[in-house]
């Protein structure tokens, strides 16, 4: 796709090294354009509904939930865009006492924003930088991980447990197997069984 510089701005798009003069895709306008392939292409603006409401603070802006969408909190950023604090990301959180929502921003003040305000929560991190995505699983609790099927470890489940291993700080191998949670697929809301954490 062939967009000049305004419109990789107003869309998010990534500035490419590769660039050819002619005529915008999107605008219309002549200008030297990014050359970059669709499929690596976001459009940030057009991930959920545009309604907003900005908060007294001006740090978040509040998306109202539909029946399809979870509620979106907009955290405003402060820092520069970059690989990780300053990617790009959505960070869905399944929480207990808030319920499902999606916070939007960078990483460095959307982590920020979610450890300062909740607790008892798990989020799946989808963070996107010049046109790429990457992401993980992770706890409101440090010592707690997601671990993924694994052909190393001849297991085709989802692990939630502890990064404690047998005998570090006095573990027992049925201490282990007791906060240990295994799934096909991954909840998508707060379960009783993590509150053992």
């Amino acid at each position: 796709m062939f967009y000049c510089n305004d419109c990789a701005e107003k869309n998010g798009y990534p500035e490419t090294l590769s660039k050819s003069f002619g005529k915008c895709e999107i605008c219309g306008n002549n200008a030297s354009c990014n050359d970059c392939p669709t499929s690596k292409l976001i459009n940030y603006t057009n991930i959920i509904v545009s309604m907003t409401k900005t908060s007294e603070d001006g740090t978040v802006a509040v998306v109202p939930s539909t029946k399809k969408q979870y509620p979106i909190i907009d955290v405003k950023p402060n820092g520069i865009p970059d690989w990780y604090t300053g990617a790009f990301t959505l960070c869905f959180v399944y929480s207990k006492n808030a319920g499902n929502f999606i916070l939007r921003g960078f990483r460095g003040e959307v982590e920020k924003y979610l450890q300062k305000n909740y607790h008892h929560y798990f989020c799946y991190w989808s963070m996107w930088h010049n046109g790429q995505a990457r992401g993980h699983w992770d706890f409101w609790k440090d010592h707690v991980g997601f671990f993924e099927p694994s052909k190393a470890r001849k297991d085709w489940k989802y692990q939630v447990r502890p990064y404690t291993t047998f005998g570090e700080h006095g573990t027992t191998p049925e201490q282990i197997k007791a906060m240990t949670f295994s799934f096909k697929r991954l909840p998508k809301r707060w379960i009783p069984e993590f509150d053992v954490f």
